[in-house]
């Protein structure tokens, strides 16, 4: 069939899957769209001006900008169930390599509670275990792990893993900051919301406040798009504000142009292909 607006409606439902779900036959079915765009939809990431941050296994940077805006270097452009557009980055970076490093070395849960009392060390890490998108735009990028000493830990390597995700969210905040102007706040969602260390991590590195959003680690946005469709927008007020440090923020906007570096000097090593 040719492609329909998210929020128009495909049709009514049919009476085999009415019967399977339990529900009435002829109830209207959203078309619906990408699982990212109704998750920043959800997080109220709607107009131009709003600012957005998923936080999952993997990551998204944007900003809703007028049409006609050309996306920074290594960033990109999209349509969304929005007004204007959607500029920024969808990474391959996330919580997957959290979730990596606490299979093979430690549950996550006791590493961020020992990292956050650490604080933050010396170590410079690239959190590309499997490739990335944006910016780097390299399906052969490899982590790194720069700085180690005799007394670094798995507690150490943690956090910097960590800061590693803050530093790829700063990335791709000051490509938009430098074309469109300073973001006073961030609407967030996503299961990474809930990872104290985490959020506060992002927070710091866009100096700015983490809104965060209403069951954000939940799967309601096909939910709301479908309202939407069929004219019901329930106000979502935020469920809560994650603040920055500005000794982390200071801390993480010195670290950039090192991690932008390694990430410059990694590109073009010999690598093997990752085997899922």
């Amino acid at each position: 069939p040719a492609p329909l607006d998210p929020m128009a409606t495909a049709g009514g439902l049919g009476a085999d899957w009415a019967g399977r779900l339990g529900i009435r036959t002829g109830l209207p079915v959203t078309v619906g769209t990408y699982d990212s765009f109704v998750d920043l939809a959800a997080a109220g990431v709607r107009r131009p001006g709003d600012s957005g941050l998923v936080l999952g296994s993997t990551m998204i940077i944007c900003r809703v900008t007028e049409d006609g805006i050309d996306p920074p270097a290594g960033l990109a452009a999209s349509d969304h169930p929005g007004e204007g557009r959607l500029v920024g980055g969808w990474t391959l970076s996330g919580g997957r390599v959290l979730d990596w490093f606490s299979s093979r070395f430690g549950t996550g849960e006791d590493l961020a509670e020992a990292s956050a009392e650490l604080g933050p060390g010396p170590l410079i890490a690239l959190p590309y275990i499997g490739g990335e998108r944006t910016p780097v735009w390299d399906p052969h990028a490899r982590g790194a792990l720069i700085g180690l000493t005799p007394g670094t830990g798995p507690a150490d390597v943690y956090r910097a893993l960590v800061d590693s995700l803050a530093l790829a969210v700063l990335d791709h905040a000051e490509r938009l900051e430098q074309a469109l102007g300073p973001c006073s706040a961030w609407r967030a969602t996503g299961g990474g919301t809930a990872h104290a260390l985490w959020a506060q991590a992002t927070a710091d590195a866009l100096a700015a406040p983490l809104e965060i959003a209403p069951d954000a680690a939940e799967a309601v946005g096909p939910a709301l798009l479908a309202l939407r469709a069929v004219g019901a927008d329930p106000a979502r007020p935020a469920a809560g504000t994650v603040e920055p440090d500005p000794r982390g923020s200071d801390r993480l906007r010195r670290l950039l142009p090192a991690f932008r570096e390694l990430s410059a000097l990694t590109r073009g090593l010999p690598v093997e292909e990752v085997v899922p």
